[in-house]
């Protein structure tokens, strides 16, 4: 299960992408990046992906999802 704690949504040619920041109980931090659904900060959403890739940003460690889906 995971918690939206922010959401950045960007301007693009072909419409807006959004990127969901989420945590887990463990605090372990997740970046999913989509044009495709609405999450609500501080909802809970229990999600099924793939890990794309591990990224550091500003000093913070993300596990970057893609293809996800409620399940």
């Amino acid at each position: 299960d995971f918690v939206v704690i922010d959401i950045k949504v960007e301007k693009g040619y072909y419409g807006d992408s959004v990127t969901f920041i989420l945590e887990d109980e463990e605090t372990n931090k997740y970046l999913w990046k989509t044009s495709a659904r609405k999450l609500e900060i501080g909802e809970i959403y229990h999600l099924k992906g793939t890990i794309k890739e591990h990224s550091k940003i500003e000093g913070t460690k993300y596990t970057v999802l893609t293809r996800c889906r409620e399940g």
